[in-house]
């Protein structure tokens, strides 16, 4: 498989992960490391342990080892919510961490496998089920530490419901764990051919404007990677639209991004 196809999958527990391992079958790596990690033929998986600091570990150490080109990163385990039945699976559309308020926005631009929903990141579990949001500990430090390493729109938070006031999280069992997502494989499976889709999209497309801009000017590092970003940004929010600049008529990188910045601007505008 193309090493620019990589798919990651991040788990906080081993009874979420066994599913996938089995699915796409994964093999364990043997050596010592600070995390569980498998992988096959281009799929990753790092079992990260529980709470925001764990998966924001998680990432930055899988992406140090394995780091790719636009790779898809998914966050894939289990939620509470107040409402909604145990075993209904969601993609996140809102994440906001209840620590800092902060919130995040996945850009959800490929057809949903399943129904999307607000996912509330709380450092402790969450039994009271007092508000109309999933819940879990690790959405919100995903999300912002996988935008490190790739497009905002091949990262994704993909949640099971496996607990709600009815079916509390303090009786859920590692074994009902591994039903849930076992159970809502076919969604996730749909989302990754989704999100292949993009990927191709996007790298391939992208990846020819740069090199034609970066064989023209000269960038910085921190200047080639926000070229990336804005160049993403246009391939999905502009996917109809021709990105027409006349790199002849623009003096330097640095106009280059302004301007870069100003058509998108616009395009925002207009949507």
């Amino acid at each position: 498989m193309n090493s620019e196809s990589r798919v990651f999958f991040f788990a906080a527990l081993a009874c979420e992960a066994k599913p996938l391992i089995a699915r796409y079958q994964l093999k364990k790596h043997t050596e010592t490391q600070p995390f569980a990690l498998y992988s096959h033929d281009g799929i990753y998986l790092i079992v990260t342990g529980v709470g925001k600091i764990a998966m924001s570990a998680g990432i930055g150490f899988s992406q140090g080892l394995w780091g790719s080109h636009n790779p898809i990163l998914i966050n894939a385990g289990i939620a509470g919510h107040r409402d909604h039945p145990v075993n209904t699976p969601f993609i996140g559309h809102k994440i906001i961490d209840a620590d800092t308020k902060r919130s995040f926005y996945p850009p959800l631009t490929y057809t949903l496998p399943c129904r999307s929903e607000t996912i509330l990141t709380t450092s402790h579990p969450q039994l009271d089920y007092d508000h109309g949001h999933l819940c879990d500990m690790e959405a919100s430090a995903f999300y912002e530490s996988a935008g490190r390493f790739s497009s905002g729109e091949l990262i994704q938070c993909f949640k099971v419901v496996s607990d709600n006031p009815s079916q509390r999280a303090d009786l859920l069992k590692a074994d009902n764990v591994t039903h849930l997502i076992e159970q809502n494989l076919p969604a996730l499976e749909a989302l990754i051919t989704e999100l292949r889709v993009l990927q191709s999209v996007l790298t391939n497309e992208q990846d020819l404007k740069l090199r034609e801009m970066t064989d023209k000017f000269r960038f910085s590092v921190t200047e080639k990677a926000y070229l990336k970003k804005l160049l993403q940004r246009w391939q999905v929010v502009g996917s109809n639209q021709t990105l027409d600049i006349n790199l002849a008529h623009v003096i330097s990188g640095k106009d280059l991004l302004k301007l870069l910045n100003q058509k998108l601007a616009a395009l925002d505008y207009d949507l």
